[in-house]
């Protein structure tokens, strides 16, 4: 039963997908955390100022004043430590909200005891709302800081105060709960949403591997890194006939089968491979076992072979691809590489199809 209480109060949480989102959540923290300090800084400043001139309010101002210092020493280790590093944020958090909190409760139960300290309970649960922490974290807190609540309010009230405590503190928390999980959910869905919007800008919808542009950025990075690139283009042959033989949703399974099997490949030899056009593939190999590219082609026109798709207008009796490929140890101009690769593909076409041809760079 607890298990089962514990999921539903994950809201969708998910470790991979925190550990995923988590320097942009550490971010968020940083940037929560900075705003909070200015914001209670200046809170503890209006009571002091108001309770020095007028004395109306009655609050500690020796604990009030303690309290700003600290906050303002917080804010000044805040900003010095966010600067590259949002880990030591979360500690810092983690620290100031249990020293504020117990500084609230210990400010109304001891020095007031006549009043309700759980109006700033209220507070200390909204606090983990205001953040994305894992889950449980949150609940780990709400039940402590309720638990120095009672204890507290228990020794230095009366009975019937300490009652009125307890309940109004467990209504607190089961509204925390609620709106914890609220809070949660639209944050992670916030974030699924970004990650399918991001699939749906680097990914073919039919294919499932980079689109064009995805794939041209990629290559870039890889540019930018090193030096020994190959580059292959790929193309199904005669694939306007097979559509207009079979039709499209027939032509659309075969584009689907081929990228399945050079995404499979592209992953086990740790490379990629990308839609470049409508029948047309981009695949890329680099590093040290950059020559790898044409064992790679073998295999794939294997599978491809294995997979049987027919094709009653090719000589071979079922759909076949054409690749062209070239190799370079320094050239960097992406136009140029995948030029000639295309150069490569059209006498792969011209040599009868189903053809793997490499062409050299004359001059890097």
């Amino acid at each position: 039963m607890f298990k089962k209480f514990l999921n539903w109060f994950d809201g969708g949480y998910d470790r991979e997908f925190y550990k995923k989102h988590q320097n942009d959540i550490q971010q968020n923290n940083s940037r929560v955390l900075g705003i909070g300090l200015i914001t209670i800084a200046i809170f503890l400043s209006s009571f002091l100022v108001v309770e020095l001139t007028t004395g109306i309010i009655q609050i500690h101002v020796n604990a009030f004043a303690i309290m700003l210092g600290l906050t303002i020493i917080m804010f000044a280790i805040h900003t010095l430590l966010t600067k590259n590093k949002y880990i030591a944020t979360l500690v810092l958090m983690s620290i100031f909200v249990a020293s504020f909190s117990t500084f609230l409760i210990f400010e109304e139960t001891y020095y007031m005891p006549n009043k309700n300290a759980v109006i700033f309970y209220v507070f200390m649960l909204a606090l983990p709302i205001l953040i994305i922490a894992p889950p449980y974290a949150i609940l780990n807190y709400n039940i402590l800081s309720f638990a120095a609540l009672a204890i507290m309010s228990y020794i230095f009230k009366e009975k019937s105060l300490f009652i009125k405590d307890l309940m109004f503190g467990l209504c607190c928390i089961v509204a925390g709960i609620f709106l914890g999980r609220h809070s949660l959910i639209n944050t992670f869905d916030g974030y699924s949403l970004r990650d399918k919007l991001e699939y749906q800008s680097r990914y073919d919808p039919l294919t499932n591997i980079y689109n064009r542009r995805a794939g041209r950025k990629r290559l870039e990075e890889v540019m930018v890194n090193e030096d020994k690139i190959a580059i292959a283009m790929i193309d199904i042959d005669d694939f306007k006939l097979y559509n207009d033989t079979y039709g499209h949703v027939k032509g659309d399974e075969v584009l689907r089968t081929l990228s399945s099997i050079f995404l499979y490949h592209a992953r086990k030899h740790g490379f990629f491979v990308s839609r470049f056009g409508g029948e047309e593939f981009l695949f890329v190999t680099y590093g040290y076992d950059v020559e790898i590219i044409r064992s790679i082609l073998d295999e794939c026109a294997k599978d491809m072979k294995l997979a049987h798709i027919e094709d009653k207008n090719s000589q071979y009796g079922t759909v076949t691809f054409s690749a062209g490929y070239t190799i370079t140890n320094s050239c960097k101009d992406i136009e140029k590489l995948v030029e000639i690769a295309d150069e490569a593909l059209y006498l792969a076409k011209d040599n009868g199809k189903n053809q793997i041809i490499f062409k050299k760079i004359d001059k890097e």
